[in-house]
């Protein structure tokens, strides 16, 4: 059971942080080599950035008495594997660090010791740790083959592992390129990278604990969306509790103030509060292009301005708006199905091709517009700041930074309270019945796995996912990510938070003169919270909320569009014998092989740019069915239903 904190922290508890300090991962073997995900090593050793000190009496779980006890009354004693650039952890005596630990412990009913590791080696580290066993109960972890391996199946790896000198130091060489030469930096320095030698490692299966079962029952964890959990399981089962990041980030971006001055649907219907359809954005496209936004007389503007970018994600976000599926959905009978074979994809390409045929998509035509193919994945910011295009379809984040520029360089009268540039997460269409859809990121980045090694009975899971449930709440969060009023952060005249960092002379003199030494006690310890939270586990205090009109509406759509994202139902069950064998054929169908030339577009690029017609769409679409897709639908709705779908 959680405990709330006290405002001041006692004499005692400081001296049971004393105790706590830093564990090594759930064993004896601290100096084992390990590595990770990429197939680069790292050896764990002493100056390398690994936490090697175990205080005597940490309550470190051990084969004795793994979990440190199994009444939910008992504090358990778990150790807990962390990425973070913090040599305060390293050295282990610093006051507030320990207090931190303290004072984790005491709300969440736990002995929790923390091994943190360099950034910039925990990932590399993570293969060696699995074949070696070298794991924390708690373990921070990346999701990739090597990952999932030790969930389900184990498996032989050869892996890159750094190579030191005698006195540990890496060993570094020339980065060469394909002829064979060494690469330069910018200024014509010769990049240099650490050396590796393969290695060939084993890994087990069973390291990790299936956590499926047990997550709805934690009232933080069962906030979890669909969508990511979608995304974060394997054969439908979910092995580790991701760490959140924003999921509908996706939607469309466009110029408000053309739209205002051609008094235009698209914009008259958000500011109504309504849903703008996709005739709506048709005909705000066709103004862009054609009716002189900018007012100079000139054919230099472009409706949906796009760059190399127009590949898969692309036009999924378009596709989702249509009600075609995120690559696989369920169809009436309760089957999956690939968007490739549903009408509502067809009519996205229509209706993409539409656009295309009409020159509303930057193709070179328009004076001064580069064509799509020649601005560089993601560059076509550079272009909307250029006043040269009238929207695009992007990250939000990405179209946010337009508006920002604008105001910065004075375009148009843009300022924070006045935005030229706006967002929105997504148009309705007559073919998904008019209903919202968004197009989801995956909604995490890694997460926490739960290893088997010490963490053996049911009992002691629960207590260690009611650790990670507890830490996902709101005063939790407070105390890792702000730390003490008075010590670390203060309270403005707006009662939010204002935290006190070194970089700031009058902030630094107030963390002086409460003792903090320096705020990098707390680097890594936010790799422990899900940042999946109940309602009614909000944060007591929060940092002031975004300034500026754009930051402000860009946050709303994060929040509101988490209901409309469109979950990828086949997400967990892509390692089907036909996908792992023929997945990259079956893909260069659709999206070829070089998006750039002719005859190597797949299917979906051909079709909207005119290359193919209707007869050829279905000429590839059976391709595609003929040459593994019939077999690999077949296959994931095998697994898909054998998970109790």
């Amino acid at each position: 059971m959680k405990k709330k904190l006290a405002s001041k922290v006692i004499a005692g508890v400081l001296t049971s942080a004393m105790v706590l300090g830093m564990a090594a991962c759930g064993n004896d073997n601290q100096g084992n080599s390990s590595e990770n995900s990429s197939g680069n090593s790292q050896s764990s050793t002493p100056d390398s950035g690994s936490s090697a000190t175990t205080p005597e009496n940490s309550g470190s779980a051990s084969s004795e008495n793994p979990g440190g006890g199994d009444s939910a009354n008992t504090p358990i004693s778990i150790t807990v594997s962390l990425p973070g650039d913090n040599v305060l952890a390293e050295e282990g005596t610093d006051e507030h660090y320990l207090k931190l630990i303290s004072e984790i412990n005491a709300y969440a009913n736990v002995n929790a010791s923390f091994d943190i590791r360099l950034e910039s080696t925990y990932s590399k580290q993570l293969v060696l740790r699995y074949a070696a066993q070298d794991v924390a109960d708690v373990m921070r972890i990346y999701t990739d083959a090597v990952f999932w391996s030790a969930c389900v199946g184990g498996g032989t790896y050869t892996v890159d592992e750094p190579e030191f000198d005698a006195n540990g130091d890496p060993v570094m060489v020339d980065e060469l390129d394909e002829n064979g030469q060494p690469k330069k930096d910018e200024n014509g320095n010769v990049i240099q990278v650490q050396k590796t030698n393969p290695v060939e490692v084993t890994v087990a299966d069973g390291l990790f604990w299936d956590l499926t079962d047990y997550i709805d029952d934690y009232d933080n964890l069962k906030t979890i969306p669909e969508a990511t959990r979608a995304a974060a399981s394997y054969n439908g089962r979910m092995y580790f509790i991701p760490l959140s990041r924003t999921l509908a980030r996706n939607g469309v971006g466009f110029r408000k103030d053309w739209c205002e001055k051609l008094n235009l649907a698209f914009w008259n219907k958000i500011e109504a509060g309504e849903d703008p359809t996709w005739d709506d954005f048709y005909d705000m496209l066709y103004a862009f292009t054609y009716n002189d936004p900018d007012g100079n007389g000139l054919n230099d503007t472009c409706g949906l301005l796009l760059d190399q970018w127009m590949g898969q994600d692309m036009w999924n976000n378009v596709g989702v708006w249509f009600g075609a599926p995120n690559e696989w959905g369920i169809d009436e009978n309760g089957d999956l199905v690939y968007k490739l074979m549903t009408d509502e994809y067809k009519a996205m390409l229509k209706a993409a091709r539409q656009l295309y045929e009409d020159g509303l998509i930057n193709d070179g035509s328009q004076s001064g517009v580069p064509a799509w193919y020649e601005i560089g994945p993601g560059k076509s910011r550079n272009e909307l700041q250029k006043s040269l295009g009238g929207a695009s379809i992007q990250n939000l984040d990405y179209m946010r930074k337009i508006e920002t520029t604008l105001e910065k360089d004075g375009v148009g009268g843009a300022t924070e309270d006045a935005p030229i540039f706006w967002l929105n997460g997504y148009v309705t269409t007559e073919s998904g019945n008019y209903e919202p859809h968004c197009y989801p990121t995956s909604g995490f980045s890694g997460g926490l796995a739960i290893t088997k090694k010490n963490i053996k009975t049911e009992e002691q899971l629960k207590q260690v996912l009611q650790f990670i449930n507890d830490m996902a709440d709101g005063e939790a969060m407070n105390l890792i990510e702000y730390g003490w009023e008075g010590e670390t952060y203060e309270i403005d005249e707006d009662g939010y938070v204002k935290l006190w960092l070194e970089n700031d002379e009058e902030a630094k003199a107030k963390l002086e003169a409460a003792g903090v030494a320096d705020t990098k006690y707390r680097n890594g310890f936010n790799q422990i919270i899900c940042y999946y939270t109940a309602e009614e586990n909000a944060r007591p205090v929060e940092t002031a909320p975004a300034k500026g009109a754009i930051q402000i509406r860009e946050n709303e759509l994060y929040e509101a569009d988490i209901p409309l994202t469109v979950p990828n139902y086949g997400a967990s069950f892509y390692q089907t014998k036909t996908y792992v064998n023929d997945g990259a054929a079956l893909d260069a169908i659709i999206y070829g092989t070089d998006q750039l030339t002719e005859g190597s577009r797949g299917c979906q690029l051909a079709y909207i740019m005119g290359e193919i017609d209707d007869a050829g769409l279905e000429a590839a679409i059976d391709q595609w069915w003929a040459a593994g897709g019939e077999q690999w639908t077949k296959e994931i709705n095998e697994a898909y239903h054998a998970a109790g779908n």
